[in-house]
């Protein structure tokens, strides 16, 4: 008898020891799905971490730093308007805000506004009813102010129009 209560608190014990981990690995996927998904959208509007115009680019920087044995794994992506906000956050956090247009020499390195206005115009031409307001944007067009604030609303219009 004593030796069943024994077993008994032992499978019970196990249990919920396996349900707890498995609810924070699942909470722990979730968070690394939603990084890598803030990376995507950061690379496909051409946002960047740095100043430098020919370096930046938000999935190559995340992908260094998972691979990295070195270097502690960033806990997030922020999105700012600028590299003077991404200066003021604190933490292992990946800061990221759209990238301005430059020259490497003579090639042109769009920005984060032309990628915009790309997308713009190609939903315009493939929908010419759709209205983002319709989604939560504030303007029936998609701005520089939105994808930094409203980046989840604007990666759903981006993958729906233009996967």
């Amino acid at each position: 008898m004593k030796k069943q209560i024994i077993l008994l608190v032992i499978i019970i014990i196990s249990t919920i020891t396996i349900g707890i981990w498995g609810c924070t690995n699942r909470a722990l996927q979730e968070k690394e799905r939603e990084i890598r998904d803030k990376a995507m959208y950061a690379t496909r509007m051409n946002f960047t971490t740095t100043e430098r115009v020919n370096t930046g680019n938000v999935s190559g920087r995340l992908h260094v730093n998972r691979q990295s044995p070195y270097e502690e794994n960033y806990t997030a992506i922020v999105f700012v308007h600028t590299a003077e906000e991404a200066n003021q956050i604190e933490g292992h956090v990946l800061v990221a805000w759209p990238r301005l247009e430059g020259y490497i020499g003579e090639m042109l390195i769009p920005g984060t506004d032309a990628r915009i206005d790309r997308f713009n115009g190609l939903v315009r031409f493939k929908n010419p009813d759709v209205d983002f307001r319709d989604y939560g944007l504030p303007e029936n067009e998609i701005t520089i102010i939105d994808v930094v604030d409203n980046w989840e609303i604007v990666w759903e219009i981006i993958r729906k129009y233009d996967p």
